[in-house]
């Protein structure tokens, strides 16, 4: 029994450090965190799609407010390849609100895959402090990047 409870020991600190969690020290908004910073979406399909951006800290006193860019390569047409949804290229947290989404519609149109088929959405700027983006230099999810692709 002992041998076992010392292989134990042993062996346990091995499968625990395999899954460690990063805690961040300061507060963030960025693209969710489950999700990649990027993604694909079939040229023949038409479907609309929610990109969440989530805040990451407490529950804020006054509401924060994200400006966010759309850039699309020169593949895609706005009106043609996809619909903007969100017409406020703006986010916004209330007080108890830590996720919102932009919402963007595919449209079914063929794409020349020679060109940039990809439209990025990226945070810009806010009202308040809060990282845009994980902490860190690298600035993690602070864009999302959407590639249509022929299927």
């Amino acid at each position: 029994m002992k041998k076992y409870l010392t292989l134990f020991l042993i062996i346990l600190p091995i499968f625990c450090s395999c899954n460690k969690f990063k805690e961040f020290k300061d507060y963030f908004i960025a693209f969710d965190v489950a999700a990649s910073d990027a993604t694909r979406i079939d040229c023949e399909g038409r479907l609309e799609c929610n990109y969440v951006v989530h805040l990451a800290s407490t529950t804020p006193r006054k509401p924060i407010i994200v400006q966010y860019s759309i850039i699309p390569g020169d593949g895609l047409v706005e009106g043609i390849d996809y619909e903007l949804a969100t017409q406020k290229k703006t986010v916004e947290f209330f007080p108890g609100v830590f996720n919102k989404s932009i919402k963007i519609k595919w449209l079914p149109n063929p794409i020349d895959a020679a060109k940039d088929n990809t439209l990025t959405i990226r945070l810009e700027s806010s009202n308040s402090d809060i990282n845009l983006g994980f902490p860190g230099p690298d600035e993690l999810n602070r864009t999302i990047i959407i590639t249509k692709y022929i299927n």
